[in-house]
């Protein structure tokens, strides 16, 4: 087969539906999809999720996938291990976070952090991908690797601020990703890294698309 480009990110409705849905319904058998297009997925009269295509075809997602094209070697190891695609996705959690404005706060009194002063009513700019690239708890941090482990990023923050769809996300990611990558064995991009058009809309960014071919 001749290989084919595509220019937008190969999260498609098609490829994640049915994966999300059937895996959904491992956990429970309740699980239907109320609506293709918004993945409202719905569990008896009990718990209803909307899942917008946004989600799955942006930002970690395909960021996710351009950090395994643009790293070949750690791509390769998934393919020849795909027992690795949890550390795989933990690690792209960290190198690619996609919070990337950071979290504003005003502290409430007075605290010293690393030698440094923070005065009551000061206002902190606590920026999460700068925390995931920590050299003193990261060995060389700035190398994707998927083999990395244990990975203690901040991907979902922390504490009572911890995001509860965690479990969730981690599932698409694995599913989407992993399933992806054996499919398309042949899967490459097709433009130089330093070629590609990314986003910063609000506090996410990601890519505007991601052009490959198999």
């Amino acid at each position: 087969m001749s290989p084919r480009q595509q220019s937008s990110s190969l999260f498609s409705r098609e490829l994640m539906r049915p994966a999300v849905v059937a895996s959904l319904r491992k956990l429970d058998p309740r699980v239907q999809l109320r609506n293709p297009v918004m993945f409202v997925v719905e569990v008896g009269a009990s718990l209803t999720t909307v899942l917008t295509v946004r989600d799955l075809i942006g930002g970690t997602p395909g960021l996710g996938l351009a950090a395994l094209l643009y790293h070949p070697e750690e791509l390769e190891k998934l393919r020849r291990d795909p027992s690795l695609i949890k550390s795989a996705i933990e690690e792209i959690l960290r190198f690619t976070d996609v919070t990337h404005s950071g979290r504003l706060r005003v502290a409430k009194e007075d605290i010293e952090i690393g030698g440094v002063t923070i005065r009551a009513g000061d206002a902190i700019i606590m920026h999460q991908p700068t925390a995931d690239r920590e050299d003193s708890v990261f060995q060389d941090p700035d190398r994707f690797d998927i083999t990395r482990n244990p990975v203690q990023h901040l991907a979902f923050g922390a504490g009572i601020h911890r995001c509860i769809g965690q479990p969730l996300a981690r599932m698409e990611l694995q599913l989407g990703i992993g399933t992806l990558i054996q499919k398309l064995p042949a899967v490459r991009p097709t433009l130089p890294v330093g070629k590609l058009n990314f986003h910063g809309r609000m506090a996410i960014y990601g890519l505007e698309s991601l052009p490959v071919a198999w």
